[in-house]
């Protein structure tokens, strides 16, 4: 499937595509997305987006372009682009942490398997 995003909702959007920096972040954003399962940058799941992006950078998967790989952003970063949509499906915070230890798990086992 791919992957539909949208600015149209994020406010003065047009000034802060200009901004390299802030594209950097759009791009890191848009597939962070997919990573966290949250399709949506708004203030309601903001914080949520934010937990799940730490998450991941604390299992050293890092998401994101090769320029952006590794960066964690912070929330007042975040908020730049506040009202990004993506089409991208929320997955509860249970059912995504148990999508992720099922993920892990499996590349654990493949890696075991192929030493062996």
């Amino acid at each position: 499937m791919a992957l539909h995003w949208d600015i149209g909702n994020v406010e003065d959007w047009k000034s802060k595509k200009d901004d390299d920096a802030n594209c950097a972040l759009l791009d890191m954003l848009i597939w962070g997305c997919m990573s966290v399962d949250c399709g949506i940058v708004n203030e309601k799941d903001l914080d949520e987006f934010n937990w799940r992006l730490r998450y991941m950078d604390k299992l050293h998967e890092y998401i994101g372009t090769r320029e952006t790989k590794g960066f964690n952003p912070t929330r007042e970063q975040l908020v730049i682009w506040q009202g990004l949509a993506t089409n991208v499906t929320k997955l509860t915070r249970k059912a995504w942490l148990s999508r992720k230890t099922k993920q892990i798990t499996e590349d654990i086992d493949r890696s075991i398997k192929k030493t062996l």
